[in-house]
């Protein structure tokens, strides 16, 4: 049965190099590069979705909408990264969310004053 064990070891024969470090990091590299991507594109279904739901069916002002919509997400990002993709790490979970969101949290403020100035009506669809 193939596995990413066996296929390192494979690769390890073929090259002929007890030091198999460089695949292995690269493999792992790429395999969180998957599973960041993945996560990502989920929470941004999410993201969407959600502002879809609150400005056509709750008829919710897009700029609240919006803001509602990236809350959800940006917790949901952030959990999901922990569980498939970064495990572990040296600084306290508390700390790890209070700085993902405090910079997501600056994007979300720029991204509504930039909104806010073009002087966007109210959306028929999604802003």
């Amino acid at each position: 049965m193939l596995n990413r064990d066996n296929i390192q070891a494979t690769e390890c024969k073929l090259i002929e190099n007890n030091d198999c470090q460089p695949i292995n990091k690269h493999l792992n590299l790429l395999e969180d590069m998957i599973k960041y991507g993945f996560v990502s594109v989920l929470s941004m279904v999410v993201d969407v979705g959600i502002l879809y739901i609150l400005v056509e069916h709750v008829h919710m002002y897009y700029m609240y909408a919006t803001t509602i919509a990236f809350c959800f997400a940006l917790v949901l990002h952030f959990a999901l990264v922990k569980i498939f993709v970064y495990k572990s790490n040296k600084t306290t979970l508390f700390k790890e969310f209070f700085w993902y969101t405090l910079i997501g949290l600056i994007g979300l403020v720029l991204n509504n004053i930039v909104k806010a100035n073009l002087n966007c009506p109210k959306a028929d669809g999604i802003a």
